[in-house]
């Protein structure tokens, strides 16, 4: 046979060849793109919309980018805890990925139930995140938890009103309190906020301590309330009440936004999760008319990390994969579909710098400037008798019943006694 005769023998096996070459790299290429493929996660979380939903439409996009099934198993958040810690203790391997209250996280950790994160997140990836946010997620300082339903306390104020009296946007306490004065009278009060005592005024009390530089434990983990700067902080929070409309005691978030909507207010102490509200023009008589800033003391923001957290099962059979997705849901893109749906925050940084987001959401700029001085809401076991001292107290001092002094002096020996 001629060399020639060879090679147009050749030319058909090349080009079969070269055929099993391409589809072996298309499906190399499909395999790639789907690193878990196989792979099967269960997922707990609250029942209820539009959270549960928007984490549904969420997980079908990871199964489809990476071939990993989400089933998620959701339940009344009355029965969640209850249900994971049942499933945990027994040892069913039921979860691989749990959402987790900050509330339940010392349980957990101290029963083993939770993986801690530190060894498969990167520096690089930790580095996105806002500090604080991923403090909140700590035990002992170990990461345990991405965070997620991310929300802090902020002032919201009536950019016309303040502008048509002339003064600024609110840098201090004294500030605050000097607005409230001036738009105090004639049927207008000067601020709303929730004084019931539902947890949301200790979360007030506990957003302005940092800023003051105080706060409920020392260092050391002892009981270090009873100090000159919570005492400060006290009689602000009870000073802020004399300045709301009548019924103040009975205020939850929902009363105190009615009233900033109906424009009976000048300023608000505001949930983010529920700022949107003010400038929705199908639910605020006030719509377009407000401006949103972190709480400062003599210039110095302060905040209060609220959120829940993505945590990994201890026992799950495919850490890699569960760790994988919830970093995966704490990326912006994925967030910006939960801010859209359901009105929280992300985690990142970038989440903040979005100008998209900034401008549907413009209390992000207000979050992110508290979140620089920001403690986790408290978690510990000992926090509900806490708190409901506390809030008793501060209601007290507004209705002349207690002093400031007085009042952290009686917390502090509840703590001491507790702890």
């Amino acid at each position: 046979m001629s060399y020639q005769s060879r090679g147009n023998l050749m030319k058909p096996i090349l080009c079969v060849l070269l055929v099993s070459l391409l589809v072996f790299g298309m499906n190399l290429s499909v395999w790639a793109a789907k690193p878990y493929e196989g792979i099967t996660l269960v997922v707990s979380r609250w029942a209820g919309d539009p959270f549960e939903s928007a984490t549904r439409v969420l997980a079908d996009q990871f199964e489809e980018e990476t071939g990993c099934e989400i089933i998620i198993d959701a339940v009344p958040w009355e029965n969640l805890r209850e249900k994971q810690i049942f499933e945990m203790a027994s040892g069913t391997g039921a979860y691989d990925v749990l959402y987790i209250h900050p509330f339940w996280y010392a349980e957990m950790v101290n029963a083993g139930f939770l993986l801690e994160l530190d060894d498969y997140l990167t520096e690089e990836e930790i580095n996105l995140y806002v500090p604080s946010l991923l403090d909140a997620s700590r035990v002992d300082g170990k990461l345990y938890g991405i965070p997620d339903w991310i929300a802090t306390i902020i002032l919201a104020y009536r950019t016309d009103l303040l502008a048509e009296a002339g003064l600024g946007v609110p840098e201090s306490w004294e500030d605050v309190l000097e607005i409230a004065r001036h738009f105090t009278g004639d049927g207008q009060y000067g601020i709303a906020l929730p004084a019931k005592r539902t947890g949301a005024l200790a979360d007030i009390f506990s957003t302005l301590l940092p800023g003051a530089g105080a706060w409920y434990l020392d260092e050391t983990g002892k009981p270090n309330i009873n100090t000159p700067e919570a005492v400060e902080t006290a009689a602000f929070v009870a000073e802020m009440i004399n300045y709301a409309p009548p019924g103040v005691l009975n205020f939850h978030w929902d009363e105190a936004g009615n009233a900033a909507m109906q424009g009976k207010v000048a300023l608000m102490v505001a949930q983010s999760v529920n700022s949107s509200w003010l400038n929705d023009p199908t639910r605020s008589a006030t719509a377009g008319k407000w401006g949103f800033t972190s709480f400062k003391y003599q210039g110095k923001p302060t905040g209060l990390v609220q959120d829940y957290s993505w945590s990994v099962a201890s026992d799950t059979q495919h850490p890699e994969a569960a760790i994988a997705f919830i970093r995966w849901l704490s990326e912006t893109e994925q967030q910006r579909y939960l801010a859209e749906t359901t009105g929280t925050a992300g985690a990142m940084y970038s989440f903040y710098e979005d100008e998209v987001l900034v401008n549907s959401m413009p209390y992000l700029t207000a979050m992110l400037d508290a979140f620089t001085n920001a403690m986790p809401q408290p978690s510990w076991s000992q926090w509900a008798e806490m708190q409901e001292t506390l809030e008793l107290s501060l209601q007290n001092i507004y209705l002349g019943k207690e002093e400031p002094a007085a009042a952290m002096q009686k917390l502090q020996a509840v703590m001491e006694e507790l702890f």
